[in-house]
Protein backbone atom coordinates (compact mmCIF):
# COMPACT_ATOMS: atom_id res chain seq x y z
CA UNK A 1 0.00 0.00 0.00
CA UNK A 2 0.95 4.00 -0.17
CA UNK A 3 0.41 5.22 2.79
CA UNK A 4 -0.14 9.60 1.92
CA UNK A 5 -0.12 11.97 4.72
CA UNK A 6 -1.07 8.98 7.22
CA UNK A 7 -3.82 7.50 4.71
CA UNK A 8 -3.63 4.55 2.97
CA UNK A 9 -4.15 3.82 -0.58
CA UNK A 10 -3.88 0.60 -2.61
CA UNK A 11 -1.54 -0.14 -5.42
CA UNK A 12 -2.69 -1.43 -8.20
CA UNK A 13 -0.69 -1.93 -11.60
CA UNK A 14 2.63 -0.29 -9.75
CA UNK A 15 0.14 2.53 -9.20
CA UNK A 16 -1.74 4.31 -6.31
CA UNK A 17 -3.90 7.22 -6.26
CA UNK A 18 -3.13 9.89 -4.09
CA UNK A 19 -5.91 10.54 -0.92
CA UNK A 20 -7.93 13.62 -0.52
CA UNK A 21 -5.70 15.97 1.47
CA UNK A 22 -5.65 19.63 2.36
CA UNK A 23 -2.81 21.78 0.31
CA UNK A 24 0.66 21.33 2.02
CA UNK A 25 3.46 19.01 2.49
CA UNK A 26 3.23 15.51 3.16
CA UNK A 27 4.79 12.54 3.74
CA UNK A 28 5.12 9.46 1.19
CA UNK A 29 5.65 5.61 1.73
CA UNK A 30 5.07 2.42 0.39
CA UNK A 31 4.15 -0.46 2.84
CA UNK A 32 3.96 -4.44 2.54
CA UNK A 33 0.79 -5.74 3.63
CA UNK A 34 2.67 -6.92 6.32
CA UNK A 35 2.42 -2.75 7.45
CA UNK A 36 5.88 -2.56 7.40
CA UNK A 37 7.62 0.02 5.55
CA UNK A 38 8.82 -0.80 2.45
CA UNK A 39 11.09 2.12 1.70
CA UNK A 40 12.15 5.29 3.16
CA UNK A 41 9.38 8.09 3.32
CA UNK A 42 9.75 10.64 0.54
CA UNK A 43 8.05 14.23 0.23
CA UNK A 44 4.68 14.66 -1.35
CA UNK A 45 3.15 18.33 -2.27
CA UNK A 46 -0.65 18.93 -2.31
CA UNK A 47 -1.30 21.88 -4.61
CA UNK A 48 -3.93 23.82 -4.66
CA UNK A 49 -6.81 23.27 -7.44
CA UNK A 50 -5.56 24.37 -10.88
CA UNK A 51 -7.85 27.66 -11.59
CA UNK A 52 -7.18 29.84 -13.99
CA UNK A 53 -8.96 33.78 -13.60
CA UNK A 54 -8.46 35.06 -16.83
CA UNK A 55 -6.73 33.83 -20.14
CA UNK A 56 -6.27 36.37 -22.82
CA UNK A 57 -6.61 36.17 -25.41
CA UNK A 58 -9.04 33.06 -25.74
CA UNK A 59 -9.12 33.25 -29.33
CA UNK A 60 -6.55 32.35 -32.27
CA UNK A 61 -5.89 31.93 -36.19
CA UNK A 62 -6.24 28.29 -37.19
CA UNK A 63 -2.84 28.42 -38.01
CA UNK A 64 -1.84 28.43 -34.42
CA UNK A 65 0.73 30.30 -32.73
CA UNK A 66 -0.97 32.65 -30.23
CA UNK A 67 0.55 33.19 -26.84
CA UNK A 68 -1.85 32.61 -24.77
CA UNK A 69 -1.57 34.42 -21.07
CA UNK A 70 -3.23 32.74 -18.09
CA UNK A 71 -3.09 34.48 -14.69
CA UNK A 72 -3.71 31.95 -12.41
CA UNK A 73 -6.02 31.17 -8.99
CA UNK A 74 -3.71 28.14 -7.71
CA UNK A 75 0.07 28.37 -6.43
CA UNK A 76 2.98 30.06 -7.81
CA UNK A 77 4.91 28.74 -10.70
CA UNK A 78 8.01 28.51 -8.20
CA UNK A 79 6.21 26.82 -5.49
CA UNK A 80 5.29 23.52 -7.70
CA UNK A 81 9.01 24.12 -9.10
CA UNK A 82 10.64 24.19 -5.72
CA UNK A 83 8.58 20.78 -5.23
CA UNK A 84 9.80 19.00 -8.57
CA UNK A 85 6.31 19.84 -10.72
CA UNK A 86 6.11 22.23 -13.26
CA UNK A 87 3.05 23.73 -15.03
CA UNK A 88 1.70 23.04 -18.26
CA UNK A 89 -1.38 23.29 -20.56
CA UNK A 90 -3.19 21.49 -22.68
CA UNK A 91 -5.18 22.59 -25.75
CA UNK A 92 -7.16 19.83 -26.88
CA UNK A 93 -4.59 16.54 -27.15
CA UNK A 94 -1.89 18.78 -27.19
CA UNK A 95 0.13 18.89 -24.24
CA UNK A 96 3.46 21.63 -23.87
CA UNK A 97 5.19 23.16 -20.94
CA UNK A 98 4.42 26.12 -19.91
CA UNK A 99 6.37 29.69 -19.84
CA UNK A 100 6.60 31.37 -16.32
CA UNK A 101 5.84 34.87 -16.69
CA UNK A 102 5.31 35.91 -12.86
CA UNK A 103 4.60 34.58 -10.02
CA UNK A 104 0.61 34.73 -11.09
CA UNK A 105 0.92 34.32 -14.66
CA UNK A 106 2.02 31.77 -17.18
CA UNK A 107 2.21 31.42 -20.82
CA UNK A 108 1.37 28.39 -23.61
CA UNK A 109 1.28 28.93 -27.51
CA UNK A 110 -1.70 27.55 -28.99
CA UNK A 111 -1.11 24.96 -31.56
CA UNK A 112 -2.90 24.82 -34.81
CA UNK A 113 -6.74 23.61 -34.84
CA UNK A 114 -10.04 24.76 -35.44
CA UNK A 115 -13.44 25.42 -33.43
CA UNK A 116 -13.80 25.48 -29.83
CA UNK A 117 -11.71 23.31 -27.77
CA UNK A 118 -11.21 22.76 -24.04
CA UNK A 119 -7.55 24.58 -21.90
CA UNK A 120 -6.52 21.97 -19.11
CA UNK A 121 -3.44 22.64 -17.05
CA UNK A 122 -1.45 20.03 -15.15
CA UNK A 123 1.15 20.99 -12.25
CA UNK A 124 2.39 17.00 -12.21
CA UNK A 125 2.25 16.35 -16.28
CA UNK A 126 -0.49 13.54 -15.23
CA UNK A 127 -3.47 15.26 -13.60
CA UNK A 128 -5.42 17.67 -16.09
CA UNK A 129 -8.09 20.48 -14.80
CA UNK A 130 -10.08 21.81 -17.28
CA UNK A 131 -9.86 25.95 -16.89
CA UNK A 132 -11.29 27.47 -19.86
CA UNK A 133 -11.45 27.11 -23.48
CA UNK A 134 -9.55 28.28 -26.85
CA UNK A 135 -11.62 29.30 -29.84
CA UNK A 136 -9.76 28.91 -33.32
CA UNK A 137 -11.02 31.75 -36.48
CA UNK A 138 -9.86 31.91 -40.02
CA UNK A 139 -6.64 33.56 -40.94
CA UNK A 140 -7.13 37.03 -41.91
CA UNK A 141 -6.46 38.41 -45.35
CA UNK A 142 -5.66 42.31 -45.81
CA UNK A 143 -5.35 43.75 -48.97
CA UNK A 144 -6.07 47.30 -48.97
CA UNK A 145 -6.47 50.53 -47.23
CA UNK A 146 -7.91 53.81 -47.97
CA UNK A 147 -7.09 56.40 -47.89
CA UNK A 148 -3.45 55.66 -48.48
CA UNK A 149 -2.38 59.30 -47.51
CA UNK A 150 -3.14 60.48 -43.98
CA UNK A 151 -2.58 63.96 -41.46
CA UNK A 152 -0.48 63.57 -38.43
CA UNK A 153 -3.31 64.14 -35.92
CA UNK A 154 -4.98 61.31 -37.04
CA UNK A 155 -9.00 61.20 -36.95
CA UNK A 156 -9.53 59.88 -40.39
CA UNK A 157 -11.86 56.82 -40.87
CA UNK A 158 -9.57 54.60 -43.27
CA UNK A 159 -11.15 51.36 -44.88
CA UNK A 160 -9.57 48.44 -45.26
CA UNK A 161 -10.25 45.62 -47.37
CA UNK A 162 -9.64 41.79 -47.31
CA UNK A 163 -11.24 38.44 -46.48
CA UNK A 164 -12.40 37.02 -43.21
CA UNK A 165 -12.75 39.96 -41.77
CA UNK A 166 -15.82 40.44 -39.31
CA UNK A 167 -14.20 38.90 -36.79
CA UNK A 168 -11.66 41.78 -36.48
CA UNK A 169 -11.28 43.83 -33.06
CA UNK A 170 -8.32 46.19 -33.33
CA UNK A 171 -6.39 47.72 -36.08
CA UNK A 172 -2.77 48.71 -36.20
CA UNK A 173 -0.85 51.56 -37.71
CA UNK A 174 2.88 51.15 -37.31
CA UNK A 175 2.64 51.00 -33.71
CA UNK A 176 -0.17 52.25 -32.32
CA UNK A 177 -3.35 50.02 -32.15
CA UNK A 178 -7.14 51.40 -32.37
CA UNK A 179 -10.23 49.66 -32.00
CA UNK A 180 -11.86 49.06 -35.25
CA UNK A 181 -15.10 51.12 -35.32
CA UNK A 182 -16.49 48.60 -38.29
CA UNK A 183 -16.20 45.16 -39.16
CA UNK A 184 -17.89 42.83 -42.19
CA UNK A 185 -16.64 39.56 -43.92
CA UNK A 186 -14.46 42.04 -46.82
CA UNK A 187 -14.30 45.61 -45.09
CA UNK A 188 -13.34 46.97 -41.93
CA UNK A 189 -12.86 50.60 -40.88
CA UNK A 190 -10.79 52.38 -38.25
CA UNK A 191 -9.94 55.59 -37.05
CA UNK A 192 -6.47 56.67 -37.87
CA UNK A 193 -4.27 57.34 -34.61
CA UNK A 194 -1.71 60.20 -34.21
CA UNK A 195 1.46 59.62 -35.73
CA UNK A 196 4.70 60.45 -36.59
CA UNK A 197 5.61 61.68 -40.23
CA UNK A 198 6.53 58.95 -42.67
CA UNK A 199 5.25 55.08 -43.64
CA UNK A 200 3.29 53.01 -41.67
CA UNK A 201 2.36 49.75 -41.80
CA UNK A 202 -1.38 48.83 -41.48
CA UNK A 203 -2.12 45.69 -39.44
CA UNK A 204 -5.49 43.93 -38.72
CA UNK A 205 -6.17 41.09 -35.50
CA UNK A 206 -9.17 39.22 -34.12
CA UNK A 207 -7.85 38.92 -30.81
CA UNK A 208 -5.75 42.10 -30.27
CA UNK A 209 -2.48 40.40 -29.99
CA UNK A 210 -1.68 38.94 -33.34
CA UNK A 211 -1.39 40.94 -35.99
CA UNK A 212 -1.53 40.42 -40.29
CA UNK A 213 0.05 42.93 -41.95
CA UNK A 214 -1.55 44.67 -44.84
CA UNK A 215 -0.41 47.73 -46.89
CA UNK A 216 1.46 50.87 -45.69
CA UNK A 217 0.33 54.80 -45.49
CA UNK A 218 1.55 57.90 -45.40
CA UNK A 219 1.64 60.09 -42.66
CA UNK A 220 2.70 63.61 -43.63
CA UNK A 221 5.19 65.81 -41.88
CA UNK A 222 2.65 68.55 -41.75
CA UNK A 223 -0.12 69.79 -42.60
CA UNK A 224 -0.75 72.88 -45.32
CA UNK A 225 -2.55 76.02 -44.20
CA UNK A 226 -4.99 77.41 -46.80
CA UNK A 227 -5.08 81.64 -46.68
CA UNK A 228 -7.31 82.32 -49.52
CA UNK A 229 -9.06 81.44 -52.47
CA UNK A 230 -8.51 83.71 -55.87
CA UNK A 231 -10.91 84.25 -57.22
CA UNK A 232 -12.84 83.26 -54.53
CA UNK A 233 -16.64 83.12 -56.27
CA UNK A 234 -18.30 80.95 -59.10
CA UNK A 235 -21.33 81.27 -60.34
CA UNK A 236 -24.13 78.45 -60.97
CA UNK A 237 -24.49 76.87 -64.32
CA UNK A 238 -21.27 78.99 -66.04
CA UNK A 239 -18.39 77.37 -67.61
CA UNK A 240 -15.21 76.03 -65.49
CA UNK A 241 -13.39 78.39 -64.40
CA UNK A 242 -9.68 78.52 -62.42
CA UNK A 243 -9.13 79.45 -59.15
CA UNK A 244 -6.36 78.95 -56.97
CA UNK A 245 -6.22 78.00 -53.15
CA UNK A 246 -3.29 79.67 -51.76
CA UNK A 247 -1.09 78.47 -48.93
CA UNK A 248 0.93 76.38 -48.57
CA UNK A 249 3.65 74.42 -48.48
CA UNK A 250 1.63 72.31 -50.96
CA UNK A 251 3.07 68.79 -51.98
CA UNK A 252 3.82 68.54 -55.67
CA UNK A 253 1.96 65.56 -56.41
CA UNK A 254 -1.18 63.65 -57.84
CA UNK A 255 -4.43 63.84 -55.95
CA UNK A 256 -5.46 67.20 -55.27
CA UNK A 257 -9.11 68.01 -54.71
CA UNK A 258 -11.13 70.82 -53.24
CA UNK A 259 -14.47 70.04 -51.22
CA UNK A 260 -17.09 73.21 -50.84
CA UNK A 261 -19.55 72.93 -48.31
CA UNK A 262 -22.38 75.09 -48.53
CA UNK A 263 -26.03 75.15 -46.87
CA UNK A 264 -25.36 71.57 -45.90
CA UNK A 265 -24.46 70.71 -49.77
CA UNK A 266 -21.20 69.25 -50.87
CA UNK A 267 -19.31 70.42 -54.31
CA UNK A 268 -15.90 68.52 -55.58
CA UNK A 269 -13.37 70.67 -57.35
CA UNK A 270 -10.93 68.57 -59.63
CA UNK A 271 -7.03 70.21 -58.60
CA UNK A 272 -3.89 70.49 -59.37
CA UNK A 273 -0.29 71.11 -57.77
CA UNK A 274 0.61 74.82 -59.52
CA UNK A 275 3.60 75.45 -56.91
CA UNK A 276 3.86 75.37 -53.12
CA UNK A 277 1.84 78.22 -52.37
CA UNK A 278 -0.95 77.33 -55.28
CA UNK A 279 -3.55 74.75 -55.52
CA UNK A 280 -5.46 75.36 -59.06
CA UNK A 281 -8.69 73.58 -59.41
CA UNK A 282 -11.44 73.47 -62.49
CA UNK A 283 -14.34 75.14 -60.86
CA UNK A 284 -17.78 74.28 -61.77
CA UNK A 285 -21.01 74.16 -59.70
CA UNK A 286 -24.73 73.32 -60.81
CA UNK A 287 -27.36 75.95 -62.27
CA UNK A 288 -29.39 75.24 -58.89
CA UNK A 289 -26.76 75.45 -56.44
CA UNK A 290 -27.55 77.95 -53.55
CA UNK A 291 -26.21 81.00 -53.55
CA UNK A 292 -24.47 82.26 -50.44
CA UNK A 293 -21.32 81.77 -48.56
CA UNK A 294 -19.53 78.41 -48.17
CA UNK A 295 -16.25 77.28 -46.68
CA UNK A 296 -13.76 75.40 -48.99
CA UNK A 297 -10.81 73.06 -47.55
CA UNK A 298 -8.38 70.92 -49.33
CA UNK A 299 -8.58 67.06 -49.76
CA UNK A 300 -5.48 65.17 -50.89
CA UNK A 301 -6.31 61.52 -52.26
CA UNK A 302 -9.84 61.25 -50.53
CA UNK A 303 -8.44 62.51 -47.10
CA UNK A 304 -8.35 65.98 -45.50
CA UNK A 305 -4.84 67.40 -46.44
CA UNK A 306 -5.39 71.36 -45.20
CA UNK A 307 -5.17 73.01 -41.70
CA UNK A 308 -7.91 75.95 -42.09
CA UNK A 309 -10.41 76.75 -44.84
CA UNK A 310 -11.30 79.70 -46.63
CA UNK A 311 -14.37 81.19 -47.47
CA UNK A 312 -16.01 81.28 -50.87
CA UNK A 313 -18.69 82.25 -52.81
CA UNK A 314 -21.74 81.00 -54.93
CA UNK A 315 -22.66 84.28 -56.80
CA UNK A 316 -25.29 84.63 -59.39
CA UNK A 317 -23.79 85.68 -63.09
CA UNK A 318 -24.15 89.50 -63.02
CA UNK A 319 -23.35 90.89 -66.38
CA UNK A 320 -23.02 95.08 -66.96
CA UNK A 321 -24.79 96.49 -69.79
CA UNK A 322 -23.22 100.01 -69.08
CA UNK A 323 -21.39 102.20 -67.32
CA UNK A 324 -22.18 105.90 -67.33
CA UNK A 325 -19.87 108.00 -67.28
CA UNK A 326 -17.51 105.66 -68.88
CA UNK A 327 -14.35 108.03 -68.21
CA UNK A 328 -14.32 110.53 -65.18
CA UNK A 329 -11.69 111.64 -62.19
CA UNK A 330 -10.33 109.15 -59.32
CA UNK A 331 -13.27 109.58 -56.65
CA UNK A 332 -15.98 110.47 -58.35
CA UNK A 333 -19.30 108.03 -58.76
CA UNK A 334 -20.15 106.01 -62.05
CA UNK A 335 -23.32 104.28 -62.39
CA UNK A 336 -24.00 101.22 -63.62
CA UNK A 337 -26.51 98.81 -65.69
CA UNK A 338 -26.55 95.20 -64.95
Amino acid sequence: TCVVGGRSTPIIHGKCASPPSTPGQAAASIHYVTGRMAADASSYYYHTPLRAASIEPAKGSMEGGTRVLLKLLSDAPSVIEERGGAYACSFGDSIQKAEVVDSSTIACVAPPGAGVIPIYLTANGVDLQRVGTFAYYHELEVNEAAPSTLPPEGGVRVLVEGRYLDQVTHCRFGGIVVERTHASVNEVVCVSPSHASGLARVGLSANGVDFVDGPRVYYEATRPRVDAVRPAFVAPGAPTSTIYVVGGPFAAVEGWRAELLIQGMEYDFDCAFANTTHIACAAAIEADAPLGRGDLHLLLRDAPASSGEAGFWVLPDISVSSVVPTATIKGAAVRLTA
